[in-house]
């Protein structure tokens, strides 16, 4: 291994010369050590430059001859402000020399001397400022905070955010921009002319400006048309140009069989697009559906924005498939279909008529829809009650007694009384009832399960729920 012995006096031409005597062969590894930890004959630069690291010192040496020009440094140094952290003795405590670096650089004879040990640190602009920086929102393919060198335009602005998206509205955009001693201001700029360079139009970008661009109209509210009663997908529909009733009826994805396709109504704006103010009260038109599908132009109106398309059900299509199931003392019990209109006496005589067992006075006849009725009273009533703090009065007779208001809602059967002409859903009238006979629950009817007597009645719309279709022999 060769060394080369480098003297540490300065001098550059020894130096060269030392060099120059020194040849090179193929093969060979050059290694250059760098400069030892804490040498004392070294200086640091730092922060905001080009090549930052340790650097060799020598007696005599100034910031100009480690920072030659702005071109050691990175680019928009902070020009006001730099510093020199100082290692002193006898405790090596470091303190801070502050020195304007722009200054230093344009009048070398006044630059700060260094010493040995020295770190000299360069800050960057923006150390000491906000970066500038404009914010792009609305219709631009990356919306967000963008760095800008503050000389730029609209153009080149909404470029860096990707450009403008297809639902971007060119015919108007907004700049809003603060001033610095005064309020924010607002540009309206057409954003067509502006993409194209108009001068006018694409204006010069300040930092903190805001950019807001805009979907287009349409896209925001669309012009429509709707679909209601047996279609496949009734709802709201896009309107589109030159489309007509049977076109809507398609996108529904066609009519169901419940449809009454001879009574089809549709309201009908004949004006303007309902958004305007030219726009005409609706029209109720009575269309023929079937025959708008099959091509006929008379029944196929064009639509306009906001018409609405409604097919009824056909009169009938409610009661296919209606059933009872009878149970029984029947001869054959069992699930019928029925007809509108068809009455009891005609459900009898197909189930094969009573059995000899059987005792139609105490027939009873269940509706879902009553029986849902009457849950509902009952819990009303329950919710009344329970909202006094105390307790329920319950009369029976001549006798008086105190019940919590659940237990006198089980005993007095919801509070009906057969010589009250009051219904479940009066609630003056039970409170007023002093003559109420309580009804026989479940468990006090007798051994075949039925209720006897007028005890049984009730005047109330439940009265389907739980009565007799005869009444017994006294």
């Amino acid at each position: 291994m060769l060394s080369l012995d480098i003297s540490e006096t300065g001098d550059n031409d020894a130096l060269h010369t030392a060099l120059d005597k020194f040849n090179v062969q193929d093969g060979d590894e050059i290694h250059i050590f760098p400069i030892a930890p804490y040498n004392t004959n070294a200086v640091f630069l730092e922060g905001h430059v080009l090549r930052p690291g340790r650097y060799s010192y020598r007696d005599g040496m100034k910031l100009t001859d480690l920072v030659t020009s702005y071109q050691d440094l990175l680019p928009e140094p902070s020009g006001r402000y730099a510093e020199i952290i100082r290692i002193e003795g006898p405790d090596y405590r470091p303190i801070v020399e502050s020195f304007d670096l722009g200054a230093a650089l344009e009048h070398p004879e006044t630059a700060p001397k260094i010493q040995a040990l020295d770190t000299v640190r360069i800050f960057g602009r923006y150390d000491f400022e906000p970066s500038p920086e404009i914010l792009v929102t609305g219709e631009v393919r990356s919306p967000g905070r963008y760095r800008t060198s503050g000389r730029q335009h609209l153009r080149d602005a909404l470029y860096q955010a990707g450009g403008v998206t297809p639902d971007a509205w060119l015919d108007s955009a907004q700049v809003f921009r603060e001033e610095k001693d005064g309020p924010a201001r607002v540009f309206s700029i057409n954003l067509r002319d502006a993409l194209a360079g108009d001068p006018l139009s694409n204006i010069s970008i300040e930092p903190r400006d805001r950019v807001l661009i805009h979907r287009l109209p349409r896209r925001i509210d669309p012009a429509n048309v709707t679909v209601r009663g047996e279609v496949a997908r009734p709802g709201r529909y896009p309107l589109v140009a030159n489309m007509h009733l049977s076109d809507l009826v398609r996108s529904a994805g066609g009519l169901l069989r419940s449809a009454d396709t001879l009574n089809g109504d549709l309201s009908h704006y004949t004006g303007a697009s309902v958004s305007t103010t030219s726009a005409q009260a609706a029209k109720s038109l009575k269309v023929n559906v079937a025959s708008a599908l099959s091509g006929d132009a008379a029944d196929d109106p064009p639509l306009s924005d906001g018409d609405l398309l409604t097919v009824p059900q056909r009169k009938t299509w409610s009661d296919i498939g209606a059933t009872v199931t009878i149970r029984g003392e029947v001869a054959r019990a069992g699930t019928y279909g029925i007809q509108p209109g068809e009455r009891l006496s005609s459900l009898l005589r197909r189930a094969g008529g009573l059995l000899s067992t059987a005792y139609p006075q105490a027939a009873v006849l269940e509706r879902p829809s009553v029986r849902e009725m009457q849950q509902q009273s009952r819990e009303e009533l329950i919710r009344r009650l329970e909202q006094d703090p105390a307790v329920s009065l319950c009369i029976s007779g001549r006798n008086a007694r105190i019940l919590p208001a659940r237990q006198t809602i089980s005993n007095s059967a919801l509070g009906m009384c057969c010589r009250c002409p009051s219904n479940l859903g009066s609630f003056s009238s039970l409170d007023r009832c002093t003559t109420r006979t309580p009804l026989r629950t479940r468990e006090e009817r007798t051994p075949l399960g039925i209720s006897r007597g007028r005890e049984a009645r009730l005047n109330s719309p439940t009265r389907a729920l739980s009565s007799s279709f005869a009444p017994m022999e006294k």
